[in-house]
């Protein structure tokens, strides 16, 4: 199953959309979070499968909840870096191109993720 190109490129193909739909939640995330804040600081993911509750995120109540992991409770907004990576990935899984060095581009990230989350928690203190 591995060995066979059609696996990769169905891999691959499934990371650029989960790619599109984080880079959508994050944004809107970013954009709606004031509205979206008290219900996710106050809940645990058991909320996802609430009706009563609505959230403002374009990506439902899913995407909502993952920005927030990732941005507010992860490494803040250098979470975009890891969204390069997993499009640089799923882009040579489909097509086998490379766009960047994939290792190259990955360093940089991990390093990005490190500096600008310590500095941001640094100077933006909550």
């Amino acid at each position: 199953m591995f060995t066979d190109g059609r696996f990769a490129r169905i891999t691959g193909f499934f990371i650029i959309l989960l790619t599109a739909y984080l880079l959508l939640a994050f944004t809107s995330y970013l954009i709606s979070w004031k509205a979206d804040s008290n219900i996710l600081d106050n809940n645990d993911a058991s909320f996802l499968i609430d009706s009563s509750v609505s959230v403002h995120n374009w990506t439902g109540k899913l995407g909502a909840w993952m920005a927030h992991f990732f941005i507010k409770r992860g490494v803040g907004i250098a979470s975009y870096l890891i969204l390069l990576v997993m499009f640089l990935a799923g882009f040579r899984l489909t097509t086998g191109l490379r766009l960047l060095p994939f290792s190259r581009t990955f360093r940089y990230a991990i390093l990005g993720i490190l500096w600008i989350s310590v500095h941001a928690r640094l100077c933006f203190k909550e």
